[in-house]
Order: structure tokens, then sequence, then C-alpha cells
């Protein structure tokens, strides 16, 4: 597995309202990536011209090439202000764009963006058309605001609805990291370059382990997940992210440190912040519950085992006795229940009533095994738990800034000893799946449950 992303940032000028847009591109390469590893997608020529008058149409082409592979994904963003953002509601785009056909010969490829749809009415002389490829199944997550916790009286206090604005596109793993992408960071770079990063065993019960090589890993701890970003990030040739100093000259490598420091300007991977996450498990779409509901009169805020994998059972101890029971757990679901069960506790028995559930614990399942949100994003409920950068305190919302949180510091009074994890996981019923949910655990846990997914910052 590679990054193997190439971008080109063509410089434009456009004019808008009542016509639209003139542009005339100059190429920019980011150096950083020239060295990607192996064969990445290489992206130039960037073009970008408004058709004639009255047209609001946009011709944009590019010249793209790829050594190792037959499809790159290529998206396109658009700025107002020179490339200081891209922020620019540029989503209406027919031709090259998406899963393209690539080869080592380098081509041309045609896009129309239909700007009068996405961006009537406007006018500026200093935007610029962002081409980005890349072959690591990344999907650009744009800038916006929404609405951040609970809106259905979930009855989960530490989700108090509040506004939040990701005032930048970032890019996100469409896919959990796999077992065998760990293993290729970990064997392919991290273990000859002095990081203590263990790999990853099929089946193991302590220790970075998976139960199949296309199934999450799972059973790592919030800091080796940050530590393999590191490592993955210098593999390909990007600038790794955290640091054991303020000034980043010392990359973290080693040990369980709480003290880490997170380099805003790095190009390299990372894990996502808990608003990041949230607001990329929602698609863009207001009033989820889950990531498939668009809207709050819609009746389908519920969550189906055709939709993600999660538990229909909800454990608990007979208060010392040897025996344990289960619930099953209805209330976010459509399902009905197993064959000569009732939504009442019964004594649990040998298996499990999640058809999701086959081949044995842990009840993983193949990553990109159930339809994407609206960003393209797989398993963004259930499967694993996804560790986030953030510590953890219950009452953050009421406090937290409205634009790009990091959540508390360590420094807080609050002396938080958890980090964030978000999504639900096979283990836990469809309570815990929800957009909203907030989970935490000790940085150090080992367990079944818990992954992670990357991001990283516009190439």
């Amino acid at each position: 597995m590679k990054t193997t992303l190439h971008q080109t940032i063509p410089r434009l000028d456009i004019r808008l309202a009542p016509a639209l847009v003139v542009i005339v591109s100059a190429l920019i390469f980011s150096p950083a990536f020239i060295a990607c590893v192996e064969a990445q997608p290489i992206v130039t020529n960037v073009t970008a011209l408004q058709q004639p008058l009255p047209s609001t149409l946009v011709n944009i082409s590019y010249t793209i090439s790829d050594l190792g592979h037959t499809n790159a994904l290529v998206n396109i963003l658009v700025s107002k202000d020179s490339g200081a953002t891209w922020t620019v509601p540029a989503s209406t785009f027919t031709g090259a764009i998406g899963n393209v056909s690539v080869n080592p010969t380098p081509t041309v490829k045609s896009v129309v963006w239909n700007a009068g749809a996405d961006w009537s009415g406007h006018y500026a002389t200093t935007c610029r058309v962002r081409v980005q490829a890349n072959d690591s199944d990344m999907s650009v997550i744009p800038a916006g605001s929404f609405v951040m916790g609970s809106q259905y009286n979930d009855l989960h206090e530490e989700e108090t609805v509040h506004n939040v604005t990701i005032s930048t596109a970032f890019n996100m793993e469409q896919n959990l990291v796999s077992g065998g992408q760990w293993n290729l960071v970990v064997e392919g770079y991290a273990v000859t370059h002095g990081y203590d990063l263990a790999v990853a065993q099929q089946g193991a019960t302590n220790g970075p382990a998976f139960k199949a090589a296309n199934h999450p890993v799972q059973q790592v701890t919030w800091y080796d997940t940050v530590k393999w970003c590191n490592a993955r990030s210098q593999q390909e040739g990007a600038t790794p992210v955290y640091y054991t100093d303020a000034g980043f000259t010392a990359v973290y490598t080693n040990g369980m440190n709480d003290n880490i420091y997170m380099n805003p300007s790095a190009n390299g991977y990372r894990l996502p912040t808990e608003a990041q996450w949230e607001y990329a498990a929602r698609g863009g779409l207001p009033y989820l519950r889950f990531p498939w509901a668009s809207n709050p009169g819609n009746t389908n805020i519920n969550i189906t085992l055709a939709q993600a994998n999660y538990t229909e059972q909800f454990y608990y101890n007979n208060y010392g006795g040897t025996n344990y029971y289960f619930t099953l757990y209805y209330p976010y679901e459509f399902d009905t229940p197993p064959p000569g069960y009732t939504a009442t506790t019964n004594i649990y028995t040998a298996g499990s009533y999640n058809p999701n559930t086959a081949g044995g614990i842990p009840y993983t399942t193949p990553i990109g095994s159930y339809a994407t949100n609206a960003f393209g994003l797989y398993d963004m409920s259930g499967n694993v738990y996804e560790w986030c950068w953030d510590w953890y305190y219950e009452w953050y919302y009421s406090v937290s800034p409205s634009t790009d949180p990091l959540g508390p510091s360590s420094g807080y009074p609050y002396n938080p000893t958890t980090r964030v994890a978000r999504g639900g996981s096979w283990y836990y019923d469809p309570s815990y799946a929800r957009c909203a949910s907030r989970g935490n655990f000790s940085p150090s846990l080992v367990s079944s449950a818990v992954g992670f997914r990357c991001v990283r910052g516009l190439f």
C-alpha cells in the first residue's frame, strides 16, 4: 500500500456574475511529494477556462500518468483567494473526475465544471483550481459547518448540540486501516527505522491483531496509532505530524508519551479530530442519527444489520453469578428479534444473534463490506471504534471553540485521562454507532473492538 499522490495547484483568474469564470492556470508542484514511494499518479499541465459567454461552464484539463496503477482517484477543488482556502462550493463536475483510468503514458483528461450551478452570481480574479490525484483511496472532505451532537434527545448529555465549522478541507481514508496495511508500514519501514511498533498477528489475543488481512487492524493503542501515522508518513516521503517537543524536531517513535505535539503544518498522516470525524461521518447531510438519513422528518433514522456491523446483544454481569445475560437492544433498529426471542432479557448461550458475526471472535467484517456514506467513507458506523486525536472531557462541548476544535489539552483542570474514539464496533449495540456517540478509552487500551483510520491535509 502506498499513498502515491501528486497534486497540482494551478493558478486561476476568475470572473463571475453575471457571466462566470475566466481561468488561466499555472502549474505548481509540491516538492515533498516528488519523492513519494514507488509509482504515484503525477498530474501536470492543469488548465481551466470559461466557455464563451454567456456560458457558466468551465473547461478544466490536466495530464496524468501512473507507473503502478490502472486507476487513480481524482478530486478537484476551487479557491477564490489564490489558494489560501479551498472553500468555493464546487461539486458539479462531469468528465475525468472520481475513479479515473490511468497508465504510464501521460494522458490528457478533461472535466467540465458547472460553475453557474455551484457559484452563480460571484466575481473574483484570484481563483485557483486544484487537481488532486491519488491511489491511496482517500476522499476529500470539503470545508464547511455542521451541527455537532445529538439532535434526537438520545439521552446522552455529553452530546450537546452546537455549531462547528471545519475551516479547511482535508483528506480522509475511505476505509479503516486493515491488518495487511498495518504490517506493510511496520514491516516495510517502522521496524528498520527505530519505531517500537509490533507486527500485527492473525488471531492474536494481545498486541496488534487482525482476523484476516482485509479486516481492520485492532488491539492497537492510541500511542501505537500515532506512531504508525508517523512511520507511514516517513515511508511515503511526507513530513511526520507528531513530535515529543514543541519545536517539532524529535519525531515520536517510541513509548507511551502523553505529551505529544502535533505539527499543524506537516503534510503527513494523522488521526482525525473528534469534530473532523463527526463532520465526515455525517457526509454533509443534516440531522443524521446514523450516516444514511438526511432530514428530521425521515423515518429512516435507525439502523439495520444490512448497513453496519454491530451487535444486538447488550451484556452485563449477573451480579456475581456465573452466568451472563443479554438484552436484545432495539430502540435504534429495524431488525426483528431472532427466531424464538423477544426484546426481553434472556440467558446468554453460545453463539451470537448478529448475522454479521460469522467466523468467530473478533466479529469484525472485511473493510468496505457495506455501503458508503455521502462522502464515500466506509464503516463510519460499526466494525471497530476509531481512535481520534482529542483527549476526552464529558462537558467539552459546552466550552469548545466553534471553529476547528482540537479537544481539551492535558493541562486543563479536568485532568483528562482518556482519548476519544468514535463509531461503535462489532462488540457494542447500535446506540454506540450513532454519528454523535462519544466513546472514550484509556490511550493504552488494547481491545479487539478498537482500530483507526487516517486523515491528512490537502496534497
